[in-house]
């Protein structure tokens, strides 16, 4: 039997968990900086899997920005203009 892929050359089987585990991922980096990570919260469905993860503001545009190119630059973009302001 065919799998069928999707865009990126994903299977539509590894589709389901890919965002749960990029979560996991950017937890784990966030982790090993120090991070307090006691706010996030994991649900799990009865047969033990993730079923959903309820993430802070910071750490929900931490993972939307890693997707999204455009935000990112936009991003990036107001960082350098407010780093050029000059304060007195």
């Amino acid at each position: 039997m065919k799998v069928p892929m999707l865009r990126g050359g994903f299977r539509e089987e590894e589709v389901f968990n890919l965002p749960k585990d990029l979560i996991r991922v950017m937890l784990d980096e966030l982790r090993k900086d120090g991070s307090d990570l006691s706010h996030v919260q994991e649900f799990y469905d009865s047969r033990g899997y993730t079923r959903e993860f309820l993430l802070p503001k910071d750490l929900t545009l931490t993972l939307v920005t890693g997707y999204d190119v455009k935000r990112r630059h936009a991003i990036n973009k107001r960082w350098m203009e407010l780093e050029s302001l000059t304060y007195v």
